[in-house]
């Protein structure tokens, strides 16, 4: 990204106590949207800062002001500066003078970011009218809750009826948590001859707590462990977890782990309503670790009884007599390798002082043979297989003296390779290569989605392609000799743009 910066000019010179202006052109020559700070320096003190965002090739004036107080008469160079530009200009500012006028302000505020997870900052915007009938400059204050301390002071100077704004961002955990799952917090804005307030919705992140309320522990070896516990939702917004039964030998050596979906009325994979009993897995090795789980959704404040089965054989791995540390854990569905967030864990076994609760859960990587394929929003099946395009930056290399440096160069984007089933009556594919063929703008581009499900087939990541097309498409080779074979359709599709989302 790039932000170049061209002064168009200033209101200098100005006197002690009046406000310089300084206009700045600010163009992003790069090929993405961002958004820079640009401040004003003057003295070797900032002076002002506002962020600007701006798309690809995109453009903006923007005023930067700084009020002048008694001791500022001198010449300065005004430096206004990006991230990646500055610009720099000549100002006075005269001794002697008298002030702007302070005009009236009518404030309100236009935007807030609400609602928000708590721990999420806070964020407005508020425009500011210069009310009066002469030029000037008023202040506009703002402010979090009711505290007496402004978050945000600051000075606009603007002719008759020109408006001007004030963002507001806080950090992270500057506002004050509330009490509740769900609490409002005020923002106002505050101009001495004008106010105004609106609230925000803050909610708890959603939190599922897990009690073991019951098992049939101890058991003989070979016999089943079953294990009741109360599930409840804590926090402020739905929440959906896997619930897992683990269970850990004393040699503490991990071997794997395996998930079922939510069964119900009772039975391993069974319908109905409520959470059902876990299909069992096979026997728990000595010395190893084992999982059983489903994910559980519950709004805030609801809770729900699970019940998990650990079937300890019979086989000739059946469990050794002897204790073994059983427990039952809320894991979030994270999509990484590895799982090490907070456990929520009792133990369940006979007491015997070799107990221990679970502290580590493997949470596996997402399987590949697991997804779907959208074209315009509809699901279209029958995919043997996807190869989602990848990307390549090319590698320059360039002589700096007698050393060698290298910098990235252009990046290329590979196209979407589809494989799919022949199927009679479905010629979904190929009508859009005919669209493509004849020139048709307006059926010839689709937007077409890949989507990854995890083992409950919930999608949970997906890339779209914007402004896609068929670039080649291949009908089925056919053979007799190969009878068995599945005939399939080969696509190839180019694109003007690629997204990855996570649902």
């Amino acid at each position: 990204m790039s932000f170049i910066l061209t002064i168009q000019g200033t209101n200098s010179p100005v006197t002690v106590g009046g406000t310089l202006t300084v206009t700045v052109l600010v163009e992003n020559t790069g090929e993405q949207a961002a958004t820079q700070q640009v401040t004003l320096s003057m003295g070797g003190q900032q002076r002002g800062v506002t962020d600007v965002n701006l798309g690809n090739g995109q453009s903006t004036e923007e005023i930067l002001n700084w009020v002048t107080e008694p001791g500022d008469a001198d010449s300065y160079t005004a430096v206004v500066e990006s991230e990646t530009d500055q610009d720099g200009t000549a100002v006075t500012v005269e001794d002697g003078g008298g002030t702007d006028p302070e005009i009236p302000l009518d404030v309100t505020i236009d935007w807030t970011n609400g609602p928000v997870t708590e721990g999420e900052p806070l964020c407005a915007d508020c425009t500011a009218t210069n009310t009066g009938e002469t030029a000037g400059v008023g202040t506009v204050a703002v402010g979090i809750g009711n505290q007496a301390e402004k978050k945000k002071k600051t000075k606009l100077a603007l002719d008759p009826g020109e408006s001007g704004t004030v963002h507001l961002a806080t950090e992270q955990g500057e506002y004050r948590e509330g009490n509740g799952p769900q609490y409002e917090r005020k923002i106002w804005a505050d101009t001495g001859t004008s106010r105004d307030e609106t609230t925000v919705s803050v909610s708890e992140p959603p939190h599922l707590a897990v009690e073991v309320t019951s098992t049939n522990a101890p058991v003989e070896a070979g016999e089943r462990i079953k294990m009741t516990a109360t599930v409840e939702n804590t926090g402020g917004q739905t929440g959906r977890e896997s619930i897992v039964l683990a269970a850990k030998s004393y040699r503490n050596s991990i071997s794997n782990y395996g998930t079922i979906r939510p069964g119900g009325g009772g039975s391993p994979g069974g319908g109905g309503d409520g959470p059902g009993i876990a299909a069992p897995h096979g026997p728990l090795k000595t010395g190893h670790f084992k999982v059983e789980s489903y994910a559980v959704e519950l709004p805030s404040g609801d809770s729900t009884e699970v019940t998990l089965e650990w079937d300890t054989g019979p086989t000739t791995d059946t469990v050794e007599p002897g204790s073994h540390a059983l427990g039952v854990a809320a894991i979030p569905p994270w999509e990484r390798d590895e799982w090490d967030g907070p456990v929520f864990a009792r133990p369940c076994t006979d007491g015997s002082r070799d107990d221990s609760t679970v502290v580590a859960i493997q949470h596996g990587p997402m399987r590949t043979g697991r997804f779907k394929v959208e074209l315009d929003g509809k699901t279209v099946p029958g995919w043997r297989g996807v190869t989602i395009p990848s990307r390549s930056t090319e590698q320059d290399s360039y002589k700096n003296g007698s050393d060698g440096e290298t910098e990235w160069g252009q990046t290329t984007f590979d196209d979407l390779e589809m494989e799919r089933g022949v199927k009679p009556d479905d010629t979904t594919f190929y009508d859009w290569a005919e669209a493509v063929e004849e020139g048709n703008v307006e059926e010839g581009r689709k937007e077409i989605a890949v989507v990854l499900l995890d083992e409950n087939g919930e999608a949970r990541v997906r890339w779209e392609l914007k402004e896609a097309w068929i670039k080649d498409y291949d009908p089925p080779e056919l053979e007799d000799s190969a009878d068995g074979e599945v005939a399939t359709e080969q696509i190839t599709v180019a694109y003007d743009k690629m997204l990855r989302k996570e649902q």
